[in-house]
């Protein structure tokens, strides 16, 4: 009898203690769920995401009930906001969104709002997939321009290589036949230069071989000119024995006309 009244009395503490520990549990649930729902409506939806998670952890089926539709609402509201900037974590919370509000209907299958929200959520994952399909799409399409692009600019740059280097080859070729030709003219005024001065030192030669010439003739003439005294003399001397021979032969031609007879001595 007595092992009787001490089993009950256990049983009885321990359902007490449970009850207690339950009812801890329970304010806690509710202190997170409160919490949550003024996070939620001050759109801080990662803190009430956190409250909303502990005040599932609860013995009140309701409670747990209303801290899942409120955790879909709150991932839902999250997914939203990453759609633009981040769409595969937009996915991945779009489900967690969808898993809750599953949850929350499990727990109240007469919940409309859970029933609406989580229809609302599937048509966005569908949305969100189709979109992320046209997107893949459309980068596959800009990959494959891209890519035809950087081939069409390969080439380009190619053309444009290859352009360049015949250019620097014109320009070389242009380059080596002004060298050339400017190196020809150089190599022509210096022959003509030189021929210019041969021909000038011939000139000057000839010009004062003529003038030797010219003053040996001078003096060649001058010194024809000149006579001695001696030479002059000798010609007037002669000039006058000329004069007068020419004299006697008058005298005698006149003798000889005044007597005709005479023929010697």
């Amino acid at each position: 009898m007595m092992k009787q009244r001490v089993k009950f009395i256990l049983c009885f503490i321990l359902l007490l203690a449970a009850n207690v520990y339950a009812a801890e549990q329970n304010l806690d649930a509710d202190r997170a769920y409160n919490q949550g729902v003024d996070f939620y409506s001050k759109l801080d939806y990662n803190k009430a995401e956190e409250n909303f998670l502990q005040s599932m952890n609860t013995q009140d089926k309701r409670l747990e009930q209303w801290s899942a539709y409120n955790l879909g609402n709150a991932f839902f509201k999250q997914a939203q906001t990453a759609e633009q900037s981040d769409p595969a974590s937009a996915n991945q919370t779009y489900q967690k969104a969808l898993d809750f509000l599953k949850r929350a209907i499990e727990l109240d299958p007469e919940d409309k709002d859970a029933k609406y929200n989580y229809e609302l959520t599937a048509k966005k994952i569908i949305e969100q997939k189709q979109k992320d399909q046209q997107q893949n799409q459309k980068d596959k399409q800009q990959n494959q321009k891209d890519k035809q692009q950087n081939e069409k600019d390969k080439q380009q740059d190619q053309k444009d290589q290859q352009q360049d280097k015949q250019e620097k080859q014109d320009q070389q070729k242009n380059q080596d036949q002004e060298n050339q030709q400017d190196k020809q003219e150089k190599q022509d005024q210096q022959d003509n230069q030189e021929q210019k001065d041969q021909q000038d030192k011939q000139n000057a030669k000839a010009s004062e071989n003529q003038q030797d010439k010219s003053q040996n003739a001078s003096q060649q003439n001058e010194q024809n000119r000149q006579m001695t005294e001696q030479e002059a003399k000798m010609l007037l001397d002669n000039f006058q024995q000329s004069e007068d021979k020419k004299k006697e032969m008058d005298l005698y031609k006149a003798q000889q006309q005044d007597s005709p007879g005479v023929k010697g001595w």
